[in-house]
């Protein structure tokens, strides 16, 4: 630390300038995290890995005290429980120092945000609240399988309610499909929508989310080694949609997804389309119905590969499919 200052006792007035050289701050055995340095942060904001530096200016008068500042992320990594960030930089205008506040409009950068599917070249505008109680989310953005992630919203961590508006577009279907691993499953196309969604009392709840399949169409082509159970104990509907799904050339794909409190959620998925090889290719049209508890799942697993991995099996194995609609 490099101080400097000055008091006037006469008028009981002075001011001060504290520059904090840069900190490395690291996991671990020999542990040392910005709570250490900052006790107003606690220690919300995980395992830090990485450098920082800033400064903070004081003045006072007549007892009373304000403070102001700035602290500088070159290139950071954060890790906390169901989260972590790489390559996190920038600067952040303190308007107060006790409590921990920012200025509006404040932006970062970062070069991976895992939290699920991998965000990546991303960039957040924010606030921070009085002693971290509050983050305006003002706009976040990155690249997620293929295709572009938004998010905006407010949390606020005393409120029972918190709310984040997700917007989806062009996202990679083959490559939602890669990362979640799922043998014998090929899939083409993007989609877009919304997918707002409300933690209340931590419980996520998420209504009239909806995903839709950009023009042109795609094709999806599954071909399991074995009929997964649920389709097999459908008979010969089992067989059709098995069949349907070998080489389906979908013409419209939708999904919508509603979360209720206490994590029932339900996925609808509709496809219209055809395959070829059926009926000469007359049209086909495919609902598959989902519902389950969505909580246990994002409460127990950090990663949403897992996630996706349910929905992209539960579609086939666990939902209720309703037979295929031929015209």
């Amino acid at each position: 630390l490099n101080a400097s200052g000055r008091h006037d006792p006469q008028d009981d007035t002075g001011s001060a300038r504290i520059d904090l050289l840069p900190v490395r701050f690291r996991s671990g055995p020999k542990a040392f995290q910005p709570e250490q340095l900052f006790p107003g942060l606690g220690d919300g904001i995980g395992s830090v890995d990485g450098s920082l530096e800033g400064r903070a200016e004081l003045s006072w008068k007549d007892g009373e005290l304000s403070s102001r500042g700035q602290l500088r992320l070159p290139d950071a990594s954060l890790a906390a429980e169901g989260w972590g960030i790489e390559g996190l930089a920038g600067a952040l205008d303190l308007v107060n120092l006790w409590p921990l506040e920012t200025a509006a409009g404040q932006r970062l950068s970062f070069r991976r945000l895992q939290a699920g599917l991998p965000l990546e070249d991303g960039e957040i505008q924010l606030r921070v609240g009085p002693g971290w109680e509050q983050l305006e989310l003002e706009s976040a953005s990155g690249r997620l399988a293929g295709g572009l992630l938004r998010v905006k919203g407010r949390l606020d961590f005393q409120a029972g309610v918190q709310q984040l508006d997700f917007q989806v577009q062009e996202l990679s279907l083959a490559e939602v499909v890669e990362l979640a691993e799922v043998e014998r499953l090929e899939v083409s196309g993007t989609l877009a929508g919304k997918l707002p969604l409300v933690l209340r009392d931590g419980q996520p709840t998420m209504l009239a989310g909806r995903l839709v399949a950009d023009p042109p169409a795609g094709s999806i082509r599954y071909r399991p080694e074995t009929a997964p159970a649920a389709l097999a104990s459908l008979g010969a509907q089992g067989e059709l949609i098995l069949r349907a799904l070998e080489d389906f050339q979908y013409e419209s794909l939708e999904v919508d997804l509603d979360i209720e409190a206490g994590g029932q959620a339900r996925l609808l998925v509709q496809l219209k389309g055809r395959n070829p090889a059926i009926e000469g290719g007359r049209p086909i049209h495919l609902n598959l119905d989902l519902s389950g508890p969505l909580l246990d799942v994002l409460q127990t697993d950090p990663l949403m590969r897992d996630v996706v991995e349910r929905f992209s099996r539960g579609a086939l194995e666990r939902g209720t499919a309703a037979p295929p609609r031929t015209e």
